[in-house]
């Protein structure tokens, strides 16, 4: 028998489990802060209740879905809010239940928000409201360059680099939500872990960071999005401006995870790893931007880590 500090707790009732889970899907439409409970903490709580019953979980979904839609009465909003957080919570405990591997688990979970997301960005009145966003940004850039005493000449020069800044920011903006995104779903599926860990259930680990390593197969998504942004017109060199993005931001993060592993190996105390990491971001950020990325790229081919020599408990699979 198990010390009873290791042994597992009694999951929560199921009743608790539903009516938690119903009223977090449907308050991430009610709100700023119950959006942003219901994103991080409904795909929990519906994990939780897969592992008891898989159809009480797609009951208390729905639940949630229809108590918004009544609360509302918007079915657009409820079609970009409750809806996909209730479905990442299924796919995520049906994840789970399989014992799939974390980077599938994790991509499925993501799936709803991008599928959702993404249609929005190619509306006509998208265009509209870019170019709006962009004018205002500009136009704010400029007021506080004014403040800070700059003269006129320099902010003329000044303004066509903010609104081709501006530009290239809002063009990119689906890449950058789908980033967040990936952040969001990760996060949730190391709470969610942790819990079904703490209450007995077996779950495939994800590895640790210094481990973590991109697909290979990404490599030429980023080869194809480099050739949509250099060669194609407007709008495959937006896509593939979005590709690029997304590409580098997973090689930026390969990138970090490589300095990470380089400091544990060199047993450089945790407290000045992150001071290190922050004098580098504060003081030389574009340069360490350009040579992290760099890192994470090239570690794909060259294996600077040497991940065949990894733990069997550090496997990212």
């Amino acid at each position: 028998m198990l010390p009873a500090a290791h042994q597992a707790r009694p999951m929560l009732p199921s009743w608790a489990l539903f009516g938690v889970g119903t009223v977090l899907v449907a308050g991430t439409g009610v709100g700023a802060l119950p959006e942003v409970l219901g994103r991080l903490l409904a795909p929990v709580a519906l994990v939780l209740l897969f592992h008891v019953s898989p159809g009480r979980a797609l009951l208390a979904t729905a639940s949630g879905v229809l108590l918004l839609l009544l609360l509302a009465g918007d079915l657009i909003l409820v079609g970009r809010t409750a809806l996909p957080v209730g479905a990442s919570g299924l796919l995520l405990g049906r994840g789970f239940a399989r014992r799939l591997p974390p980077r599938r688990v994790i991509a499925e979970g993501v799936l709803p928000f991008v599928l959702v997301s993404l249609p929005f960005f190619f509306h006509p009145s998208v265009e509209e409201a870019r170019a709006a966003e962009v004018e205002k940004t500009v136009a704010t850039s400029m007021n506080v360059y004014r403040g800070l005493g700059e003269d006129e000449a320099t902010l003329a020069g000044m303004e066509g680099m903010v609104r081709s800044a501006a530009q290239a920011a809002a063009t990119v903006a689906p890449a950058t939500e789908v980033l967040l995104l990936l952040a969001i779903t990760l996060l949730v599926y190391r709470l969610s872990s942790r819990l079904l860990r703490r209450y007995g259930v077996t779950v495939n680990e994800i590895a640790p960071f210094r481990w973590w390593r991109a697909p290979f197969i990404l490599v030429w998504f980023f080869a194809a999005g480099l050739a949509l942004l250099l060669w194609a017109g407007v709008p495959l060199a937006d896509v593939g401006g979005n590709v690029v993005v997304f590409c580098a931001g997973v090689y930026l993060v390969q990138g970090t995870a490589v300095l990470a592993w380089q400091c544990k190996r060199r047993r450089i105390p945790a407290a000045a790893q992150w001071i290190l990491f922050a004098a580098m971001v504060l003081l030389v950020f574009p340069l360490f931007l350009v040579l992290t990325t760099g890192t994470g790229l090239f570690d794909t081919w060259f294996d600077f880590r040497k991940l065949g020599e990894a733990p069997e408990n550090g496997s990212a699979s």
